[in-house]
């Protein structure tokens, strides 16, 4: 996962914490952000990705998008027609 914070002038590697390849991510603030991938991997950080921690997204299709309008509100799309949906940040 890489980052900027200065428009794309620069770029910052983070550490995901997974092996699983990330095909997306979603941020709505500096600090909060969303990343899936194959598997049905779902990560967040909500320390602007200094740490990165797994969801469970209840399936194993790769998911390819995610998209939050807010910290809590989100969908995510993947293989075989998976649509899935957040309003509470996927903590719940």
């Amino acid at each position: 996962i890489l980052r900027t914070t200065n428009g794309g002038s620069t770029w910052e590697s983070q550490t995901s914490g997974t092996t699983d390849d990330l095909f997306a991510v979603s941020s709505t603030e500096a600090s909060t952000g969303n990343a899936v991938g194959r598997r049905g991997t779902i990560l967040r950080t909500t320390d602007g990705g200094s740490t990165w921690e797994p969801q469970n997204s209840g399936t194993t299709e790769a998911l390819s998008g995610v998209s939050f309008t807010d910290t809590s509100t989100g969908n995510a799309v993947g293989g075989s027609g998976a649509i899935l949906r957040t309003t509470d940040g996927g903590g719940g």
